[in-house]
């Protein structure tokens, strides 16, 4: 089965449908430009592993999600093994705010051990709803 990656631009809103994540850097590198010209995100869909990395780049009073929109957690990699590492997950960690990693704790990981499962929670828990 082949996961596509579904993201739109409007003017400067990134509309999130079904991102399934990548390389850390290239999420950054785009949520810091994004952030640079003062854009916002719509969180449509899932938005999973390296895409959850918008969280302490994009103010939140700019990000809000339709009742579709779910973020993934898992632990992450870094380099070309899909392997956990810990320097990865804890990279990948230091993007997430507080009430994620709270969230994060009480579904039973602690955001940095090598985690097999992924952690699902709707992203209205910590985004405003879209109107």
């Amino acid at each position: 089965m082949i996961l596509t990656t579904y993201i739109l631009y409007i003017g400067l809103t990134l509309v999130i449908h079904n991102d399934q994540g990548g390389i850390i850097k290239h999420y950054v590198d785009k949520y810091q430009k994004l952030s640079d010209k003062n854009g916002s995100i719509i969180i449509d869909g899932p938005c999973i592993s390296a895409c959850t990395t918008f969280a302490t780049i994009i103010p939140k009073d700019k990000i809000c999600s339709t009742e579709k929109g779910i973020l993934g957690f898992h632990s992450a990699f870094i380099g070309l093994s899909p392997r956990y590492t810990k320097d990865g997950t804890i990279l990948m960690n230091s993007y997430w705010t507080e009430s994620m990693k709270k969230a994060i704790i009480n579904k039973g990981w602690d955001g940095i051990s090598e985690h097999p499962l992924f952690i699902i929670i709707p992203a209205t828990k910590f985004y405003k709803k879209c109107t």
